[in-house]
């Protein structure tokens, strides 16, 4: 978490949001420190590839905090939840229910070890009082999101252009993060609001 910045002079200025008005090699290298980012590789397209094999350990992980900050609703008192999250292909995990368990087991001390690099902690199993896995399965189970995929059709060049919110059903609309803005939990809000939109435009309703 960023928490402020110091001066040359050794003044250090506080706020709970910092803005860096700077390109990401300053911010990375400069301002914040290279010694408190950790990737397996620079090598974006290797990455991916390495988790789309399920090889999670040479792949990357996207780290999120929801701290308890005096709500009990994310977790209990001096506890936090935090989410790991990697790329899968869903042909990789079996039909078996204890194949499937086993491998989504391994999966995520996989995903733990390399957030352990981060975050020391999480390499001392008595910091990790809950630990539930995920996978493409759950995805689509819960769903129905074809093969788990969370964000849609490829962005690749000749398939950019995602699904509009409208239909060539008059009266039938579509919001999701498969169509117009992107993926994302923002974007699929955005998504809720292009369809309600469209329908409140064709009622006459501002």
């Amino acid at each position: 978490m960023a928490r402020g910045v110091e001066t040359r002079e050794g003044e250090t200025f506080t706020s709970r949001y910092v803005v860096a008005n700077t390109d990401p090699y300053q911010l990375v290298f400069q301002l914040v420190g290279e010694g408190n980012f950790y990737n397996t590789s620079m090598d974006t397209t290797s990455l991916y590839d390495s988790m789309m094999r399920g090889d999670l350990a040479n792949g990357i992980v996207a780290i999120t905090i929801y701290s308890n900050d005096d709500d009990p609703v994310y977790a209990p008192e001096g506890k936090s939840v935090l989410t790991l999250n990697a790329y899968s292909d869903s042909a990789l995990w079996p039909e078996d229910p204890e194949a499937y368990q086993s491998l989504k087991d391994t999966k995520v001390d996989e995903l733990v070890r390399l957030a352990a690099n981060v975050i020391p902690e999480l390499s001392d199993p008595r910091n990790i009082a809950v630990e539930e896995g995920f996978t493409p399965r759950t995805i689509e189970s819960y769903t129905r999101n074809r093969g788990g995929v969370v964000y849609g059709f490829f962005a690749s060049p000749d398939q950019i252009d995602k699904v509009p919110n409208h239909t060539p059903i008059d009266n039938l609309f579509i919001a999701s993060n498969w169509t117009q803005a992107w993926h994302g939990v923002g974007s699929c809000q955005i998504n809720g609001w292009r369809a309600a939109r469209l329908i409140l435009d064709r009622e006459g309703i501002r």
